[in-house]
């Protein structure tokens, strides 16, 4: 009888730490364009604590921070940030920092480059400028020619 009562607390000691399921990172846009709004989200982590997101993770020296959000009484949060300049497959890496509960889950992301809108693009008047450009020379040429053709009559060699 005791030891079910051992086996009680426990699990209930467990459950007032946090029960911890699978921890999660997930990011809103999994190819974002560089630049662009990125939601990054965790679940499964221990709550109420700080969690730290990190590009490329290697050591805390030597890698950039997104920032940090707090978990709720469930153990998620979420911090919307922007996706790195850098194009290319990167680590997004989430970690707590509590002492009596260090956890980490990371996601990939892949940084494609910013895009032309496709479809109909609004003209910039670089086309007109041309046939522009083109008519003011013909003109020009035209106008020379005439005043050539005028001062020979007038000077007849």
């Amino acid at each position: 009888m005791l030891s079910c009562g051992a086996i009680l607390t426990l699990a209930f000691s467990t459950a007032a730490a946090g029960a911890r399921s699978r921890q999660m990172l997930t990011v809103s846009d999994a190819t974002p364009t560089a630049g662009s709004n990125l939601v990054l989200a965790v679940s499964g982590f221990c709550a109420n604590y700080n969690i730290t997101f990190w590009l490329d993770f290697t050591t805390v020296a030597e890698s950039f921070s997104f920032g940090q959000a707090h978990t709720d009484a469930t153990g998620t949060a979420s911090l919307a940030t922007s996706a790195p300049a850098t194009l290319g497959k990167h680590t997004v890496t989430a970690t707590s920092d509590g002492l009596d509960c260090t956890l980490e889950a990371t996601a990939t992301i892949d940084v494609q480059p910013i895009d032309a809108p496709h479809g109909d693009i609004p003209g910039t008047g670089s086309e007109r400028l041309m046939l522009l450009t083109g008519a003011s020379v013909t003109t020009l040429l035209a106008g020379f020619g005439l005043r050539i053709i005028a001062l020979r009559r007038r000077n007849p060699t």
